[in-house]
């Protein structure tokens, strides 16, 4: 069964720093191998990086040895565009970054750099000054975040501070299917994941831990399908356990690597007593 619906959330810790750069009352966004929010064009990028994998005026995919990278840009003026800032077009706007390799939180915050928020599900820790976020997931990196800072907010286009967004990055949704179906779901999966620039969220839901269990070795060889077959990173797919439902269920989510729409939040609900 395929579906796109509400957004759903995921017990996922955000971390942000806190870095005083210069003065006490100034912040200074965080640089990315040279590439700093609302300075940085595409020549730099480019500069910096070399030609990209993917590129379209909107954002540039990078497939680094140690990370996968989307640099994004300002595509057109406030006043015909209406999202973004108020910067020259062809200006990074963010950068979203995947580590390859393991790192934990600690690598990107120390002592009283961060302040953290307790989250219904998990910690949810944030930055508003230098711009910088960092996602993990079951105590390991998954997302870096590089945005503008807080004192920046200012430079946002006039329709942009105006507006609310909604994401709904459910892709497919199934249940009891055979592997030539699932394949099916997979390959359009692989391909809206690469045409968007994307990364994949799989999330498995059952009735029981046990049930769970026999779905996330199908969501493992899902990953493993995409990888193989997709031309998937495996680095750029989750698979996550969503909790309790009344019946098993797979679900393959979109979210952006970095910038609107990478945050991923599910509170699951606990198996019945």
């Amino acid at each position: 069964m395929c579906a796109i619906t509400n957004m759903r959330t995921i017990c996922f810790f955000i971390l942000g720093l806190l870095t005083e750069l210069g003065s006490a009352n100034t912040s200074v966004a965080k640089e990315w191998r040279g590439i700093k929010p609302l300075s940085s064009t595409r020549a730099d990028v480019e500069r910096l990086l070399g030609p990209s994998q993917q590129s379209t005026p909107y954002a540039s995919f990078y497939n680094l040895p140690d990370e996968i990278a989307v640099v994004r840009f300002q595509a057109g003026p406030c006043d015909e565009f209406g999202l973004g800032w108020k910067v020259p077009v062809g200006t990074v706007i963010n950068v979203g970054v995947i580590p390859k390799a393991k790192q934990l939180k600690e690598k990107f915050f120390s002592g009283s750099d961060f302040q953290a928020y307790k989250a219904e599900s998990g910690f949810l820790y944030y930055s508003d000054q230098n711009g910088m976020s960092v996602e993990t997931f079951k105590g390991i990196v998954t997302v870096l975040d590089y945005a503008p800072t807080a004192q920046e907010e200012v430079r946002r286009c006039p329709t942009f501070q105006e507006c609310c967004f909604d994401f709904f990055p459910r892709l497919y949704e199934y249940e009891d299917i055979s592997f030539e179906e699932e394949r099916d779901r997979l390959d359009s999966y692989a391909l809206n994941m690469k045409e968007r620039m994307n990364r994949g969220v799989i999330v498995i839901y059952g009735p029981s831990s046990k049930a769970r269990a026999q779905l996330m070795k199908r969501a493992r060889r899902a990953q493993k399908y995409l990888a193989q077959k997709g031309g998937i990173e495996k680095h750029r797919v989750l698979v996550v356990d969503g909790g309790y439902k009344g019946r098993s269920t797979i679900e393959l989510n979109l979210h952006s690597i970095g910038g609107l729409g990478s945050r991923v939040n599910l509170f699951p609900q606990l198996d019945p007593k």
